[in-house]
């Protein structure tokens, strides 16, 4: 079911016009009817079985708030100072649906905005809801062993950027602080790096690997929540980076690629990757004319593990990548090992690195374990749908918040011409700037996915060959960046 933006923008001004003026809402605030207003359709579409606390609705109430707040922020901003000094003026508070209304007549584009990023936001809910209705007694019995209908206390959506109409992770809590991940896509990429881990622990790397549980539907999936939780010891510490070094050896195989701190979670001695998305077969650089380590590790780069300089033409990262010392801000408190309270960067583990590294390089140098692998792991790649990024999401958050300006709010019409006008100066084609144009109009960040590239045995066998050159590189770069160079 997809709602239409126009019947919503229709249904909210009939809202407004029939909106209580004595609301007991503190007054001055014209955006809480607009929460308002989604949070009663939502109330109606929602699944009547499923147990949603007061506590639950309040969550959904704040990430509806947060993106109604974003999307206006520009025009409130400057209606706010009309409201107040006409309030001075008068001596009195307007009623929120009063200054709603006028806020619509003075920004006639942002009743178009509020209307399409409600109708995508009420259609990712009700999907979200009937999904956790109809699933929720397989999420108990395989996350939380038990067949007791659970109450839901909390849904927190917008732990990823919104994709395809307003679609995002979401962390639900059940009653007891029991707590699973709603991915509103399929887990192949995730499936296939587990079994990545699965396979590389049972074949001489010396090491098991933390893996979160996964319950797979069709187009979307059902994650276990893993919290943050620190070393027991320093051996832990130790045996944390070692994996870290195997995994990253790993995903430069596979070609897995955004591996920026966000991705990852530090669970005691294990660093768990909770997003795998960015998965495909990178291709050899040899004889490029590109400095030695992009040439040699061009595939290492593109993970994303390591901080990249503009020479090596794969992009840039400011102070994302997990292995980057550079702290712009908070340090990486979640991907991070931690021991004793403090958190243990990467720079003082560089042999633990290498060494896991190196270990998952010898393994799959093995002419017979290489085989196995191959035929076990990547041969299921090409029938695995994956995200493609065709800019970075910073980029896209930039188009995305200047198009929200108030001075493209002055008509429904001229946010939309100046989203396309942007999107195709700077994209290669206009069937590819067009889709842009039309995610950036819902306030969603563009996604596209496309077939994960297959990789032939003699390719596998040069990806395995360029992981000696990448240990050197891991090395390298690590103390490079911890020397502030």
């Amino acid at each position: 079911m997809i709602l239409n933006p126009g019947a919503v923008a229709r249904d909210l001004r009939t809202f407004l016009a029939l909106a209580d003026r004595n609301s007991s809402a503190p007054r001055q605030r014209p955006f809480l009817v607009f929460v308002d207003f989604g949070l009663t359709r939502l109330r109606r579409i929602a699944p009547r079985r499923l147990m949603l606390t007061r506590s639950a609705w309040k969550s959904l109430e704040r990430h509806l708030n947060g993106r109604l707040r974003f999307s206006l922020s520009s025009a409130l901003h400057l209606e706010e100072i009309a409201i107040r000094a006409i309030a001075h003026s008068r001596g009195r508070n307007r009623p929120n649906a009063e200054l709603a209304q006028e806020l619509i007549r003075d920004f006639p584009g942002s009743l178009e905005v509020i209307a399409r990023l409600m109708s995508s936001w009420l259609e990712a809910q009700r999907e979200l809801l009937s999904r956790l209705s109809r699933d929720q007694t397989a999420i108990q019995k395989k996350f939380f062993r038990t067949v007791a209908t659970l109450r839901v206390v909390s849904i927190r959506p917008g732990m990823s950027d919104p994709h395809d109409r307003g679609r995002s992770v979401t962390l639900i809590e059940f009653t007891g602080r029991r707590r699973v991940v709603y991915k509103p896509r399929p887990c192949c990429g995730e499936q296939i790096w587990y079994e990545g881990l699965s396979w590389l622990g049972l074949n001489g790397t010396g090491c098991w690997f933390r893996r979160p549980g996964i319950l797979p539907r069709k187009n979307y999936a059902w994650m276990e929540f893993l919290p943050v939780r620190g070393c027991a010891s320093s051996n832990s510490v130790h045996g944390f980076y070692f994996r870290w070094g195997a995994q990253s050896a790993l995903a430069q195989v596979l070609g897995v690629c955004d591996l920026h701190r966000e991705n990852w979670i530090a669970l005691g001695s294990h660093p768990v990757l909770v997003d795998a998305e960015m998965m495909g077969a990178a291709k050899s650089n040899r004889g490029e004319r590109r400095p030695i380590d992009s040439r040699m590790a061009r595939a290492f780069l593109n993970t994303g593990l390591i901080p990249l300089t503009a020479r090596d033409g794969v992009g840039r990262y400011r102070a994302v990548a997990p292995f980057d010392m550079m702290s712009f801000g908070r340090p990486p408190t979640h991907c991070w090992p931690r021991y004793k309270g403090r958190l243990q960067a990467p720079a003082r583990y560089v042999d633990d690195l290498v060494n896991g590294f190196e270990a998952a390089a010898r393994v799959l140098e093995k002419p017979a374990l290489g085989k196995s692998f191959f035929n076990q792991v990547l041969l299921p790649l090409p029938s695995v749908r994956v995200r493609r990024l065709l800019r970075a999401t910073a980029e896209y958050a930039g188009i995305l918040r200047d198009s929200l300006d108030a001075t493209k709010m002055i008509s429904s019409a001229e946010r939309w011409r100046w989203l396309k006008q942007e999107c195709c100066a700077t994209v290669a084609t206009r069937r590819i700037a067009h889709a842009e144009a039309v995610a950036l109009r819902r306030c969603d960040i563009p996604r596209f996915t496309g077939s994960a590239r297959s990789l032939s045995w003699p390719q596998f066998c040069t990806a395995v060959a360029e992981l000696k050159c990448s240990a050197r590189v891991l090395r390298r770069r690590v103390l490079l960046v911890s020397r502030g160079g």
